[in-house]
């Protein structure tokens, strides 16, 4: 608990903007996608609204002028809230992305195996950290009943983000190799010692 107090400022609900990575939705030329949007039941409306509202005011999305379209996907939560989703399949079929290769889960328990302390961390909301290519910004537009959204940052259903992510995060602890690790936004600390461990978390 004296660690969340010292730095409580990195405990955000929304969180800031890495300079380690831009992602890339790299398409044909000429090649747009647009689909037609999908209706969205009356009694959802009013959370999609409000999910809308605050990426907004985040900075996470904006209005643009775009001819690329995809549908939003409102998948609903056990608790009654809602996840706003955008169905990026017909975006995914042209786009190219690089490979990287992603962390070994088997390699990971096995390390993390001889450790004495454990923590994990979650990141909030980990891919909003990442921006968009302001080129690319348009290819992820999504329509709604009251207009037309892209994101400024990655959004989960991109080809392409995990491994973005995956070497945002690769980067960021490779200073703290061999006691800490992350599978994609899932961060492992692990030491034999205690006060190590603290220092590294």
């Amino acid at each position: 608990m004296e660690l969340v107090k010292e730095y409580g400022d990195v405990f955000q609900e929304v969180p800031g903007e890495t300079r380690g990575v831009i992602h890339r939705i790299r398409t044909p030329p000429g090649q747009v996608i647009c689909k037609n949007w999908r209706r969205i039941p009356q009694q959802l409306q009013g959370q999609i609204r409000d999910e809308i509202e605050m990426m907004l005011e985040k900075g996470i999305i904006q209005e643009p002028q775009s001819d690329w379209c995809s549908p939003i996907v409102v998948v609903p939560k056990p608790d009654g809230k809602i996840r706003l989703c955008i169905d990026f399949r017909k975006v995914n079929v042209v786009a190219k992305f690089g490979a990287y290769l992603m962390s070994k889960v088997d390699e990971m328990v096995e390390n993390i195996g001889q450790a004495s302390y454990i923590s994990t961390l979650d990141l909030t909301k980990g891919y909003w950290l990442v921006p968009l290519a302001p080129k690319d910004q348009e290819k992820t537009a999504f329509a709604t009943p009251w207009g037309l959204f892209h994101f400024r940052c990655m959004s989960f259903g991109l080809h392409g983000t995990n491994e973005t992510f995956q070497r945002l995060m690769d980067r960021v602890l490779a200073p703290h190799g061999g006691c800490a690790v992350a599978y994609i936004d899932d961060i492992i600390v692990y030491t034999a010692d205690w006060s190590v461990h603290l220092a590294t978390l």
